[in-house]
């Protein structure tokens, strides 16, 4: 005769917790993805895809200081720090240059307004000589 025997389960803490601690973060991530106060189509400050577009297209044709002095994050900085992020910019353009032949063009894809309208965050799709594009994100950030 056959018997089958279930396994009787045991009350495991360190189980528990795990689960526990799991269902967590997943309810955490998906709190932390939305946008109740991020907008696609609130832009009372009237901003254009072509200010991001140019603003990017400056470093793009090698206007640096011109980028730079354009970064809030500079703004109270020293002379030295904003050269220095100019020679940063300057390097990773040459980089751009030498594996991809320089930058062609962008576009804006989407953007989202945060703080009233006065915080964009846009993303581009920037397109190179080889052919090859990457989207990038950029802050932008009315001042008016």
């Amino acid at each position: 005769m056959l018997h089958f025997f279930r396994k009787q389960r045991t009350f495991r803490p360190a189980r528990a917790v795990a689960q526990a601690m799991l269902l967590g973060v997943i309810l955490s991530l998906a709190s932390c993805g939305s946008r109740s106060d991020a907008s696609e189509a609130e832009n009372p400050n009237g901003f254009s895809d072509e200010q991001a577009t140019q603003y990017y297209m400056l470093r793009a044709n090698g206007q640096f200081d011109a980028y730079v002095a354009a970064m809030q994050s500079c703004d109270s900085t020293t002379e030295a720090y904003r050269s220095q992020m100019a020679r940063l910019l300057k390097h990773h353009e040459a980089q751009i240059l030498q594996t991809k032949g320089g930058t062609t063009g962008a576009e804006v894809l989407r953007k989202f307004f945060h703080k009233n309208g006065t915080v964009a965050v846009v993303f581009l799709n920037v397109t190179f000589k080889d052919g090859s594009s990457e989207e990038v994100i950029q802050t932008m950030v009315f001042d008016g």
